[in-house]
């Protein structure tokens, strides 16, 4: 299916569709200001998943709503070469920031050792389909919707209910 003639002009100046698609992901996505918290090697679980939490609702619920109408494009046409290529783009990038920040969590004893591709879809699907899903369960009278600061806390908290391993006792040198 080609482009448009506006928009073969706007990916051209990109090098091409694919690159258009990855810079827009890049601008509207959490990615790059997760990365930038993840970067930091912070050793406070609660709080490093609180602020990802937060960025990903700030990406997602940020107008114009295109990171939705880039997952309703993942979802719709998964094998489609435009989403094969971000996908194949985003994905490494992912596992080198928010992957390996997971990978030491594992290492240092503070989460369960699982693997990163599940532990990044368990701490973003909940919070995701919320807020997909929120500006369309919001016109349902009489179903209240708490305010997106409560949900985050709510999310995040059960994230880290579900894979945060006690703290171990200082002077434990860890997994034996």
């Amino acid at each position: 299916m080609g482009l448009p003639k506006a928009a073969e002009l706007f990916a051209s100046a990109f090098g091409g569709r694919d690159e258009m698609l990855q810079a827009i992901f890049l601008r509207y996505s959490p990615i790059v200001d997760v990365e930038a918290v993840v970067a930091t090697q912070p050793t406070d679980l609660e709080s490093t998943v609180r602020k990802i939490y937060a960025l990903m609702a700030k990406a997602i619920g940020r107008e114009p709503r295109v990171m939705p109408a880039i997952l309703a494009e993942l979802l719709a046409r998964p094998q489609d070469e435009s989403v094969q290529s971000l996908i194949q783009y985003v994905y490494p990038r992912l596992f080198a920031g928010v992957g390996k920040w997971l990978t030491a969590e594992i290492a240092a004893g503070r989460i369960r050792d699982l693997p990163p591709l599940l532990l990044i879809q368990q701490m973003s699907s909940p919070l995701v389909m919320h807020l997909l899903l929120r500006p369309a369960t919001q016109q349902i009278p009489d179903l209240p919707s708490p305010p997106i600061e409560e949900v985050c806390e709510t999310f995040a908290g059960t994230f880290l209910r579900a894979v945060a391993l006690p703290a171990r006792a200082s002077g434990d040198s860890g997994p034996s």
